[in-house]
């Protein structure tokens, strides 16, 4: 027991994050801010037209949210996981350190402060709610920009459709709409499924009967919207990562068996770690024989000519890189790239192989230290939680670890980086408050009728008491 607590009391634990409605709505601005696609829409507006990244708009957006996410993430330090924080500082302080020797300065300093400002925010989304607030809060803010892409696309507006005709929404390209139209299809569904067991587990005289059946209503309708705009992009990569990312989950709910027969979660998931790596190795080098089975092409549309210039720059510099993002600044490396690929791109189209250019084997080693944590964290939650929002960070995880692959998405000011931290510190949170939930998920217990009801008068909500 806590000295000086009162006996029947409720017993408050720094692990314990609370649902505010100023929190929730904060972090679901925060997630439509991040999504960059509706402040791209507005500045058109007055005809802005400059590069994403250097737009005041959006850097100053990202400045504001990197600022609180910092101060809140400081505030509440004591509900979040200690080896998590030391890594995204780690990871953070030594891309902003690269700015000392890069090549590009300006560049390097700015989008790795609002990539430290943007782990931080995820951090202190997760220090003031909950798995389920928080899940509903980034599904909320994130549909206010496919809302928008679906109204403007139906209305026929213009800038919705890329140069080759694909859906682009409100968003800067077609590739954006499609990360987070799959992420809303994700989303959507995990918070259907929790709502309509949260339904059952209720009695119908409960108090919030009828705000389960919308909820579950509403997120089935966002799914199905989800899924059309998804099929509009013509984009594949959001779509395999989905589908990994459930496969995973399902794979997870199949190795709870394991943990009910006493297999250490810990172990399941260093074994689970494994073969997710060994299925990644296993997809690329046999990609030629399964993408051209599904009509697309073996070198995933010029990528795989692109990394080996980035290998072969990333080895003049294998220590220390050439500061985050600048090494794009370097007249040479783009006129291989052209040659190679017969494109201008001014990206690694990978985050592996980004952070390795631009932050060298050191910055390559605190990133991997840093995925390493966060899959740590989710994966063991989604092992010993029983239900579907246990599984959600984990998914959320692997699905944007998929799309990092491919795309260079480890940037400032993306919701997905933020996802990351905040997604490992809500396993974290949700594994420590609730220890009940491994126990359940080891004797096969599941939710019973009227347990919502109790949680929801302060009756049923039990911590894990931590000493001071």
């Amino acid at each position: 027991m806590v000295p000086g607590h009162r006996h029947g009391a409720p017993v408050q634990s720094h692990a314990v994050p609370h649902r505010s409605s100023l929190a929730i709505g904060a972090v679901a601005v925060a997630t439509t801010l991040l999504t960059s696609g509706p402040l791209y829409r507005v500045r058109t507006w007055w005809g802005f037209d400059v590069p994403l990244a250097d737009d005041p708009w959006i850097v100053a957006a990202g400045v504001v949210i990197a600022v609180a996410g910092v101060l809140v993430a400081a505030r509440d330090r004591k509900r979040l996981p200690r080896s998590l924080c030391v890594a995204v500082i780690a990871v953070g302080a030594w891309l902003v350190v690269s700015t000392t020797w890069s090549t590009d300065r300006v560049t390097t300093l700015r989008e790795t402060l609002l990539i430290s400002g943007t782990l931080a925010a995820g951090l202190a989304a997760a220090a003031v709610l909950d798995i389920a607030a928080l899940a509903w809060a980034t599904w909320g803010g994130l549909h206010v920009g496919l809302a928008w892409s679906f109204v403007a696309i139906y209305s026929d507006r213009p800038g919705t459709l890329d140069r080759r005709g694909d859906w682009a929404g409100i968003f800067f390209n077609r590739n954006l709409l499609a990360l987070y139209s799959a992420l809303g299809v994700g989303l959507s569904l995990a918070l259907a499924l929790d709502a309509f067991a949260r339904w059952r587990a209720r009695s119908p005289a409960g108090s919030n009967h009828s705000l389960a059946v919308l909820a579950i209503l509403a997120a089935a309708l966002a799914a199905l919207a989800d899924l059309r705009l998804l099929a509009g992009t013509d984009a594949a990569t959001p779509v395999g990562a989905l589908l990994v990312a459930l496969i995973a989950c399902v794979l997870a709910v199949l190795a709870r068996r394991a943990v009910r027969a006493g297999v250490s979660a810990d172990r399941v998931t260093v074994i689970g770690g494994g073969v997710f790596v060994a299925a990644v190795a296993l997809a690329y080098v046999t990609r030629t024989s399964w993408l051209e089975r599904l009509g697309r092409r073996g070198d995933f549309t010029d990528r795989t000519d692109l990394w080996s210039v980035v290998w072969d720059w990333s080895m003049r510099r294998p220590l220390s890189g050439f500061g985050y993002l600048g090494a794009w600044s370097e007249r040479p490396l783009i006129r291989e790239v052209r040659q190679a690929t017969g494109k201008r791109l001014t990206s690694a189209h990978n985050s592996l192989l980004e952070v390795l250019l631009g932050g060298g084997v050191l910055g390559f080693v605190a990133f991997v230290a840093f995925v390493v944590v966060v899959f740590w964290l989710t994966a063991r939650l989604a092992l010993r939680r029983p239900g579907v929002i246990g599984l959600l960070p984990f998914g959320i995880v692997v699905f944007v670890l998929v799309e990092n692959l491919t795309e260079t998405l480890f940037r400032g000011s993306q919701l997905v980086v933020a996802l990351l931290a905040g997604a490992g510190a809500a396993a974290w949170a949700a594994d420590r408050a609730d220890p009940a939930g491994a126990a359940g998920l080891a004797s096969g217990a599941g939710p019973r009728r009227g347990d919502d009801e109790r949680v929801e008068q302060g009756e049923g909500e039990r911590v894990r008491p931590v000493m001071e």
